[in-house]
């Protein structure tokens, strides 16, 4: 997605988005990697993450954003963390499988996309303080959508190089 469809996003299309990134996530990895076999997901690769940081650092910014998007839709002009920061390579590690990682980070797109449904168009214009700066719902939703497609376009690098650690 382009920064011009981006300024322009929709609920209706951030909705559908948000619903096809666990699909689009699952799709990279082949069913023995799903199964935990044949996959190298503690090495870092060329980017810096491993598949298993990657995966615990896209959910836990889609998490936190939809948090923020979530106290901006009921609060009043609230004040929030910086959520626009995306993740640095880190450590972290999906201790139970690529498979139990997907599914939650499923759970969490599945739940984004809910609030994005149930959301009546007046409440996008909603102002919030993002990390010091105006910001709003509309802006929160516009990072929730970007960050999956940027995270969709890491983790198949970071798979690509886990492959090859791999074999």
């Amino acid at each position: 997605m382009d920064r011009h469809q981006l300024m322009n996003l929709a609920a209706p299309d951030a909705v559908v988005a948000l619903r096809s990134y666990a699909r689009r996530f699952r799709e990279l990895f082949s069913p023995a990697e799903l199964r935990g076999e044949d996959l190298d997901v503690a090495t870092a690769g060329r980017d810096g993450w491993s598949v298993s940081a990657l995966l615990v650092a896209v959910d836990g910014h889609l998490r936190a954003v939809q948090g923020g998007l979530s106290r901006t839709l009921t609060a009043d002009a609230p004040t929030l963390p910086a959520l626009f920061e995306r993740p640095s390579p880190s450590g972290g590690s999906v201790g139970s499988g690529v498979a139990a990682a997907l599914a939650q980070l499923d759970e969490t797109v599945q739940s984004a996309a809910q609030l994005v449904e149930r959301t009546p168009g007046k409440d996008w214009s909603r102002p919030a303080t993002v990390g010091g700066a105006a910001s709003s719902a509309h802006e929160l939703l516009r990072e929730l959508v970007a960050y999956g497609r940027t995270a969709l376009d890491l983790l198949a690098h970071t798979v690509e190089d886990a492959r090859r650690a791999s074999n």
